[in-house]
């Protein structure tokens, strides 16, 4: 996967990646939070996804974006999210967002009413902060995911906490270097966001949604529940 640099008119440039066919239906797949687009290298080289537009980006801060500091609350990036689609001409994309991008696709959902879907991976539709203990299973040391500084034990826990117990040794190699890379300053102001209560409340998203929004949960994900699903 190699980046396209996208200056957007707000003055914030991200990375942004294509393959498939340009003429196909568009897919926008949004890592999560301290990941990058390269979590997606699968699904960009797999033959059965060729007939279609598959477009990726790297979230500020993030992978081969650089850092902007002034992006990192969740609206902000929310705001990014809404201006990249249009840049890339993906109005009409089925976006894919895995955990936070996922709770970023959510967020979105209002400011997109020609998204032709919203596949949310492993991202819970959560009421912050009444639902957080019940929709994410993130022990002590996964508070990593939050703070400035991480460990190269913290990181280790964190890889784990995003793949499971059987993933690959290349998968793992992934998720490392696109933790080792993420700008702290991102984890604390989704920490802060978090904490105060900032995030919208996703249900009446999901409940007021025009297009299919599909909240798989085929297995278990090692960081969420999937018991809030059922409420």
């Amino acid at each position: 996967m190699q980046p396209i640099l996208l200056p957007l008119a707000s003055g914030v440039t991200i990375a942004t990646y294509e393959a498939g066919d340009p003429t196909g239906q568009p897919v926008l797949f949004v890592h999560g939070n301290s990941l990058a687009a390269s979590l997606f290298q699968r699904q960009f080289v797999a033959p059965e996804l060729q007939h279609l537009r598959l477009l990726a980006l790297d979230l500020p801060g993030c992978g081969a974006s650089p850092d902007a500091p002034a992006c990192y609350h969740p609206r902000q990036l929310q705001g990014v999210l809404c201006e990249a689609i249009g840049a890339l001409g993906a109005q009409r994309a089925v976006l894919v967002g895995h955990s936070y991008g996922g709770h970023l696709g959510l967020d979105a959902l209002p400011a997109l009413p020609f998204l032709r879907g919203l596949l949310a991976v492993g991202t819970p539709p959560v009421k912050v902060p009444d639902d957080v203990a019940a929709a994410f299973a993130v022990d002590e040391r996964g508070q990593a995911f939050y703070q400035f500084a991480v460990s190269d034990e913290q990181r280790a826990h964190l890889v784990a906490l995003c793949l499971g117990p059987d993933a690959s040794a290349e998968m793992q190699q992934v998720v490392a270097s696109a933790l080792r890379r993420a700008d702290g300053r991102l984890r604390t102001a989704v920490g802060s966001a978090l904490a105060a209560g900032r995030f919208r409340t996703k249900r009446p998203s999901c409940a007021q949604r025009r297009c299919p929004l599909p909240l798989p949960r085929a297995r278990p994900t090692p960081c969420c529940t999937s018991a809030i699903l059922n409420t």
